[in-house]
Formats: C-alpha cells, structure tokens, sequence
C-alpha cells in the first residue's frame, strides 16, 4: 500500500518475491511452501500478506512482510479456493471457492488462530461445492463498505454489504467475468469477462468483453471490447488509463507478429481510456505467451 515493493508469487514455485518499485531490484524471497500459488492480497497496513494456493484441497499462507518470514500455513480449511481480499480493517478475510456457491469467511483479528465462515452467494442455500455461481475473484470499493463477487459460472457480478454480508445487487456481465479493477477516482469498476462471445461490441472472431460498473449505483454502463481473451487489469489513476491483459491463448486468437520461445500464442496489453470509456487507437503491445495479470506501478 505504501507503494515501496512489490510481490510476486508462482504457479510452479514455493517463495513469494519482494522487489523495490524504485528501481526494480529483487529485496528478498519468502519460502511459503509448494502451491500452485495463484492470487494474493495485503492487508492495508502492509504488514501483512496471504496467498492462496489453488487446488482441491488448497491452503492459505499467511506471511509477515515486516520481517519476512512465513508465520501460518491454513491447512485443512478451503476446497478449490482462489480469489482473496482483505477488508479496509484489515481484520476479515474472505476467500472464493471457485467451484461452489459460496464464500470463506475468515477472522484474522488473530491470524495465527483463523475462525472460518462462509457466505452463501444466494440467501438461502446451503454452502456446497457443487459447481454453480463458481466465484472467481473478489473486491472491496474504496470506502469499504462493499464488495464485488465475479461469478464466472453464471455471468453475473454479485454485490455484497461489508457490514453484514447480506446481498445488494447482481450485475450480468458478459460470459465468464474473471478479474476486477477499481477506480479510486471515478465510481468504475472493471471486470475482464474472458469468454463472452455474445455481447454485440465483439467483433467477428473476436472472444471477451470488459465490464465497466458504477459501483455508487451497482449498474453496468457499458463494456468494450478490448481484445482477445482478456484478464487481468490494472487502473493507472494518474494517466486515467486501464491496462488489459489479453492472454489470447485459444487457437483461434490472432495470429502473433511475432514467435516465442517460451511455447505458445504470445497475448498483448491493451488501454481503455478512462475519460471516455473507450480503447485507446492504435496501441496493442504485443508481450509474450499468457499474460495472466498486470500491475502499475504508483
């Protein structure tokens, strides 16, 4: 939060990485254990880090930035999480089950003693793992007192009170909405709804849509298309730009100006201006294969 470091965690690894956003220089290795490591979240304080190992039976570690080191490892609590945040307290955590109907809900007012619960995404039922609503990814606003739910099994945003977990609104979105971005300076939120096929912005061939939200009125403005496949997000307040990473990895994606040695379709960046909620022209970076997640650095 501080914006001194930033962290980066691997699917085929077993540390968390620090590097100083002044100059890009390594600042250390955390060993968190073997994980397909896959989202991360810090607390606001920036003491604090979780990461979320995505398996059937996937952990949550929890790391001590301060002095970087690993102090808990929560075994035994989660099936197939993934998404993670943090609320504005920095005391509840919560935690998607990808393939289910719910939420975990975890207490780390002291987090070497986690008490888990869960928040069902539909009042009513029962929290099961039965593949259905499938979150994805989740997001608090900026003054914290909601928090977006991508559903990537029915194609919707849902929207929940921070104070009481209960539901406010759902949002449909295009097919398989994945990642979220916010502005703290305008009322947007962006969603990366990688396979939408369907809205009437995508262009022949084309696959993927972005959701713009106003999260004041929790209704959806509009999307863009902003190229093939996209995923992760990042908003740069100060050039008001939101950068898309388009992993373009289906075989029927362009075709890439350029080959990889890494194997693979290479995927491209792309911007949406936020003054007007469009693509900005002409730019389409090319990067090389999957590029799953994209960060700006303050």
């Amino acid at each position: 939060p501080d914006g001194q470091y930033w962290y980066v965690i691997f699917l085929n690894g077993n540390v968390m990485q620090r590097y100083r956003t002044s100059d890009d220089s390594w600042a250390g290795d955390i060993t968190i254990g073997s994980g397909f490591w896959n989202t991360m979240v810090i607390t606001p304080d920036g003491k604090k880090a979780f990461a979320v190992d995505y398996n059937p039976f996937g952990k949550v570690v929890y790391v001590d930035l301060e002095n970087m080191i690993l102090k808990a490892t929560y075994n035994g609590l989660f099936s197939d999480p993934h998404g993670v945040a943090v609320n504005n307290q920095g005391d509840l955590l919560y935690v998607a089950r990808q393939k289910g109907n719910h939420l975990y809900r975890v207490d780390i007012s002291d987090p070497l003693d986690p008490q888990l619960s869960n928040v069902v995404l539909q009042p009513g039922q029962v929290p099961n793992g039965i593949s259905s609503f499938d979150p994805h990814e989740i997001l608090f606003t900026p003054d914290g007192t909601k928090y977006f739910v991508t559903c990537q099994g029915t194609a919707e945003v849902r929207v929940f009170n921070a104070a009481n977990d209960s539901l406010i609104a759902v949002i449909n979105t295009g097919t398989y909405p994945q990642e979220i971005a916010v502005s703290n300076t305008t009322n947007y939120l962006f969603v990366s709804c990688m396979e939408d096929q369907a809205s009437s912005v995508i262009p022949a061939g084309g696959r993927g849509s972005i959701a713009i939200i106003n999260y004041q009125t929790n209704t959806l403005i509009k999307s863009v298309y902003s190229g093939f496949q996209p995923h992760g997000l990042a908003v740069d307040e100060a050039r008001k730009r939101v950068y898309v990473a388009n992993r373009n990895v289906s075989p029927s994606g362009p075709a890439p100006h350029h080959a990889t040695d890494c194997g693979g379709r290479n995927g491209y960046i792309t911007i949406i201006d936020m003054i007007t909620l469009e693509m900005m022209p002409k730019y389409r970076h090319e990067v090389s294969v999957d590029p799953y997640s994209v960060a700006v650095r303050p």
